[in-house]
């Protein structure tokens, strides 16, 4: 639970503003400006941030174990 927490202030201390500044910078390279610039790094900046963030806490959560009790068939 720790684990998921650091990854959650991580990623909106640095996973928000960093995905803002690419969707930014892609629509600069393509040569958007103004309003439908703002528009978009405005709808697109958080659907990439919420992506990496699930995506790090799925990295961060430890895979879960088969039960102990579970036998295996003999031959």
């Amino acid at each position: 639970m720790r684990r998921a927490i650091l990854v959650s202030i991580a990623s909106l201390l640095l996973g928000l503003p960093l995905s803002l500044a690419v969707v930014s910078g892609l629509c600069a390279l393509a040569g958007m400006t103004g309003t439908e610039r703002l528009h978009s790094v405005m709808v697109a900046g958080p659907v990439l941030w919420t992506v990496q963030w699930f995506v790090a806490l799925w990295i961060a959560t430890p895979a879960k174990a088969a039960p102990s009790s579970a036998k295996q068939p003999s031959r």
